[in-house]
């Protein structure tokens, strides 16, 4: 394969490739779900002429599927160089809109990063760190239903909800368990510091019935974070139907979706990358 000189850096780049599957329509028993043939607002637009593009060199790499073309092109003149789209112009608010707007906008906004694992789809472990320090409670929430949230608006707060999110069984929880005796041994052995840490689950009886709520495993965070987890197991209460009812079109969704490309698997096609170089400005050096 030749290389290009390395004296040079891609002044830009352009992405050729062929469409990977039609637009989905998945039929499940019971309705019909729509996946990507929705009309696009940006699709109606009118498409700009290709650039002609002059090839100077270039390598294929083959995959056992496709392949993945790389052509060094001339640079194309400046006035053929598409120009960038216009920005979009925003529809005017409403006098309530444009009200909401401005008290949003007077509000504190703050960030809760939480990891979330689910057991048996009946309590949740949160994990978040606070002023250097990790902190962990057990929700009574099933927090497959919080993962379509992005964040939740009190009175004078925006928290914004960023969350990575597992699931586990409590025989999952017990085949961990059974290894922490073997990890000792071999701790013991190696002279390792970090010791196996025993999973446990509390039972679902030590929670209140009827309302969501969170035990602390440990000491109360010094900062806003808790008030941030009374705002979600509020707001959880409050809109819990709405929040089932939109994780199960999720999942019928997704399900249709996969089911159909079972039966459509898509066809690998060919990319074709084009690029032509830019003189750096740290290494000057004329190409060769």
């Amino acid at each position: 394969m030749k290389a290009f000189p390395v004296h040079f850096v891609v002044g830009a780049v352009l992405v050729a490739v062929e469409s990977l599957a039609p637009n989905i329509i998945a039929q499940t028993e019971s309705a019909v779900v729509v996946a990507a043939n929705q009309p696009d607002e940006a699709a109606s637009q009118p498409v700009p002429p290709a650039l002609r593009l002059k090839v100077i060199e270039g390598v294929e790499v083959k995959f056992p599927d496709r392949s993945v073309f790389y052509q060094r092109v001339a640079p194309p003149a400046a006035a053929a160089r598409r120009a960038p789209a216009p920005a979009p112009v925003a529809a005017p608010l409403s006098p309530a809109e444009q009200e909401a707007a401005e008290a949003r906008a007077k509000k504190k906004t703050d960030v809760l990063l939480l990891s979330a694992t689910v057991f048996d789809r009946q309590l949740t472990q949160l994990r978040w760190f606070a002023g250097g320090r990790e902190y962990r409670a057990w929700s009574n929430i099933d927090f497959n239903y919080i993962a379509g949230m992005g964040e939740i608006e009190t009175a004078d707060t925006v928290y914004l909800l960023m969350m990575g999110l597992g699931n586990e069984t409590r025989e999952s929880v017990a085949e961990w368990n059974r290894f922490a005796p073997e990890w000792e041994r071999i701790a013991r052995e190696q002279n390792l510091a970090d010791g196996w840490e025993t999973k446990l689950v509390p039972a679902l009886a030590q929670f209140p019935v009827g309302r969501s709520t969170y035990l602390l495993s440990a000491e109360a965070p010094a900062d806003e974070s808790l008030a941030a987890l009374d705002a979600l197991h509020r707001y959880f209460d409050a809109h819990h139907l709405q929040l089932i009812a939109d994780y199960d079109r999720r999942t019928a969704a997704n399900l249709a979706r996969a089911e159909w490309l079972k039966a459509n698997p898509p066809v690998p096609q060919n990319t074709v990358i084009r690029f032509w170089p830019k003189r750096s400005r740290t290494y000057p050096t004329t190409a060769q």
